[in-house]
């Protein structure tokens, strides 16, 4: 289902859509949410693994070691109606979180050594967006697929940045399958024509 056509609800909202809905939730961490590491409650973290070499510019090179997304405890955003909601599952996707944190300052990647650690996430009073499934309406209850940092405006316009990136890709594909095919047909065509004799 499109981000577009989803409910748009917030916690207070809830108690009027059925068990199985679909809904883009816009909320907020609860402030009393239970921190997981420093000050997040939920977060992705990656190991600096060096740079490599891209079309001769150097890029850093970071790899996924943890993801820690443990239910969560959601208030509505200020300036909306009180609620609350629950995630009740864990293992979501982490999307676009606000809060960055680095071990070290500078960039260290050593073979048997140190190397630094980005931690990337949510953490209490943060305004998120959740496409998430009704599991329990009376009691806000929910199971989130993804959690997106911002709000659902912001969400709804990455999702059209992303969706303008990918038609253009589909173009430039598309471009160059028909050249190949283009050309292929022009060489199996030369191919096919029957030999003109020089003899008088």
């Amino acid at each position: 289902m499109e981000a577009r056509k989803m409910a748009a609800v917030t916690p207070a909202s809830l108690s009027v859509l059925g068990v199985g809905t679909r809904v883009l939730l816009e909320a907020r961490i609860a402030d009393d949410s239970p921190l997981a590491f420093r000050d997040f409650v939920a977060f992705e973290r990656r190991e600096f693994d060096g740079w490599r070499d891209d079309g001769g510019r150097r890029r850093e090179v970071w790899k996924l070691r943890e993801t820690v997304a443990p239910p969560l405890l959601l208030r509505s955003t200020v300036g909306t109606r009180d609620g609350s909601a629950k995630v009740l599952n864990s293992g979501y996707e982490i999307d676009s979180p606000p809060r960055t944190w680095r071990s070290t300052k500078d960039l260290v990647s050593t073979t048997f050594g140190e190397r630094t650690q980005r931690y990337n996430g949510f953490g209490p009073g943060d305004a998120v967006v959740e496409d998430a499934v009704m599991v329990g309406a009376r009691s806000g209850q929910l199971t989130a697929r993804r959690v997106y940092g911002g709000t659902r405006e912001e969400h709804l316009a990455d999702l059209s940045e992303q969706g303008v990136v990918i038609q253009i890709l589909g173009l430039i594909f598309l471009g160059v399958g028909l050249l190949i095919a283009f050309g292929g047909g022009v060489a199996i065509a030369r191919r096919s024509r029957p030999a003109t004799s020089t003899q008088p």
